[in-house]
């Protein structure tokens, strides 16, 4: 079975928010703070 995540996450400043869904939560957010 396949697991998979909706996250939300802002920048820096928090004046933006981000949303989406991945398979690979971690990888993600690596991916969203580089």
């Amino acid at each position: 079975m396949n697991h998979y995540y909706v996250y939300i996450t802002t920048n820096p400043s928090r004046t933006t928010l981000y949303t989406g869904i991945t398979n690979d939560l971690e990888r993600r957010l690596i991916e969203h703070y580089q």
